[in-house]
């Protein structure tokens, strides 16, 4: 890796659960990373997620965020978005 290329911009998503607290951690070494968590990056606000991304222009995004329901509780409707690669 050369070191234009550790210097790059890497997005973290879910930086308040326990793999993305890691993950931004641990990839620090390898760019400048801009860990958000749900309050800044909801993923199923797509409008959303595009400003983000346009703003911070990273060369990678890791996706650790998750939805887990430990209180077994079934009252969250999930949505699905759909979307052309391009």
């Amino acid at each position: 890796m050369s070191a234009h290329d550790a210097r790059r911009t890497i997005l973290v998503t879910g930086v308040n659960g326990q793999v993305g607290f890691e993950l931004a951690r641990t990839l620090q070494g390898l760019g400048n990373v801009v860990a958000v968590d749900r309050a800044t990056l909801d993923l199923s606000n797509l409008d959303q997620v595009r400003a983000v991304v346009r703003d911070v222009r990273p060369a990678l995004i890791v996706n650790p965020a998750a939805y887990t329901a430990v209180d077994g509780k079934a009252s969250v409707k999930f949505t699905h978005v759909e979307r052309e690669a391009g």
